[in-house]
Formats: C-alpha cells, structure tokens, sequence
C-alpha cells in the first residue's frame, strides 16, 4: 500500500499538503509513513488495491458475498477512500454470483390466507386468460375455468384482442350452458374481469366476483396452476346446450332412503368422493 501511495502523483500531493499543513485537510492525517482517510488506511485510486479489497470483502468464502451494508462496514473498519460507499455499490450490484442466486430479501407483506373450501362442485369457480399463444385456426388466447373444488377443467380459445362483453358471451355459450351460473367467481386483475360490464353482468346474476391481490398471482392458483398446460389447441370442444336453463340440482343423499341396491351405492360413492376432495384439499391448504 505504500508503494502504491508513491507511485500515484495525486496522493503524493496529498501527503507533502498534509505533512506541511496537518490542518490543511481535516480528514487525512499522516503517521507511522502511512496516510489514513477518516482514520483509517488510505488507498490510492490509481492502485489495483481497491478492487482486490472489495473482492476480498464482498466475493471470497469467508465473505460470503454479502450484500452492500455489510460489505461496506467489514470494508470501513480498516480501510477508507472518498466515494468507498458508492463503489460498494457498484462492485455488489455487478456481482454475477448475486445476481444469479440471491432471492428477494424483502420483508413478505404477510401470511397469504386460503380461499375456503368450496361445499359442492360447479358452485365456485376460478378463472384466467392465457395470451401470447401461437395462432391456431385464427385463436391465439385461452380462456381456463376451473371448478375450485373437482379441479375440472375448461380450456375455450378465442381470440384477442376481445371485449368484456365477448368474453361474458362466450362463457355463457360454454360454461353457463352446461354447469349454470356460480356462486363465485376468482380471477385475477384482468382488465376484462375489471371491466364495469363484466362487474355489472355477474352481479346483476347473483353471482359474486373475488380478484386476487396484485402482485399475489398464487391467490388464483386454481387457474395458474393449470395454465401451463394449456397449448395452442386446447378447446374442451363440446357441441349443443339449452341456452338461460341451469342444469338440475343434485340433492344431498340419505344412505338408505333409495329402493335400487346400485342407485343407493352409487349416490354414497358419490358424496364420499365430495367428501374427500374437501378434505383433501384442507390438507393441502
């Protein structure tokens, strides 16, 4: 370090100001043939040494490539230059190992709450827009419905750009015709599933809209989920329905109240399979 203070003219000049005058600079001082910034060993900017110095307290195994307030402190303890705190920050930002492998070390906002669990299949779904698709028979976007509790699926192409009333349409024409309206539907912040008609058109039919929190796409994870496996051609491509007619109810069954052997084991398996998925998915949650 010495050697580099002699061989850089600038710092030469600072030391023969400093010897003459201690007070012409109050935060260098020289002692023991050495020069310190704000009491600490000075290093030249013409000198190798800066790098090697942030290297070896930024990128080195025992370093542990921590990030820039550690680095910079570890750095201060023995060694200072003017503008040391910006480098710092250029050194640890171009860090590619960083770069590479640190995660967000932000605090989380909180604990993310479950969606409850949904009492009867078809009542509560969930729903998303897969864009950026190559085009295929003029369809380049995926509408995906799933019911939240089954995990069945629909996959219906359209095309985009599209309106808040084409999508309302085209989810009567092949959702509504075959399970009715539901009691809820979960999306994320699509301008579409934003859109006043689209707000207006479900809640004048009863039903009740949840969008997921920006930034939180996880809180639709029925529909992101399932998204990737949506290709180019998924359609679920059934044919012909009675449009405004919701299908018929299925009542709960009483074990026994069935005259037919098959009819009565075939309704218990049935709300046995209910059961399970609602508890299946309370383990999951």
């Amino acid at each position: 370090m010495a050697e580099a203070c002699v061989q850089d003219p600038p710092t030469q000049q600072l030391i023969q100001s400093v010897r003459t005058n201690p007070n012409s600079l109050p935060h260098y001082n020289w002692a023991h043939d050495k020069l310190y910034y704000k009491h600490r060993l000075f290093v030249p900017a013409t000198a190798t040494w800066r790098d090697k110095i942030l290297a070896e307290f930024h990128s080195t195994p025992t370093a542990g490539h921590s990030g820039y307030l550690r680095t910079y402190k570890r750095i201060m303890r023995n060694f200072r230059w003017p503008g040391l705190k910006a480098d710092v920050k250029r050194f640890v930002a171009a860090c590619d190992t960083c770069q590479r492998n640190k995660y967000e070390s932000i605090r989380p906002p909180g604990l993310l709450q479950p969606l409850p669990i949904p009492e009867t299949i078809r009542q509560d779904i969930a729903m998303d827009f897969v864009e950026g698709l190559p085009s295929s028979h003029e369809k380049n976007c995926i509408l995906v419905v799933v019911d939240r509790l089954s995990k069945y699926g629909h996959f219906v192409a359209l095309k985009h750009p599209y309106t808040a009333a084409q999508g309302a349409q085209l989810f009567i024409k092949e959702i509504f015709r075959l399970h009715g309206l539901p009691r809820t539907i979960v999306s994320d912040r699509d301008p579409t599933f934003l859109s006043q008609f689209w707000t207006a058109f479900f809640q004048s039919q009863g039903t009740k809209l949840c969008h997921s929190s920006a930034y939180h796409p996880q809180s639709n994870g029925q529909t992101e989920g399932i998204n990737p496996l949506a290709g180019p051609h998924s359609s679920h491509g059934l044919n012909g329905a009675v449009y405004g007619k919701p299908p018929p109810t299925i009542q709960s069954y009483i074990p026994g109240t069935f005259p037919v052997n098959a009819v009565d084991t075939t309704l218990q398996d049935r709300d046995t399979i209910l059961r399970q998925l609602r508890l299946n998915l309370q383990v999951a949650q």
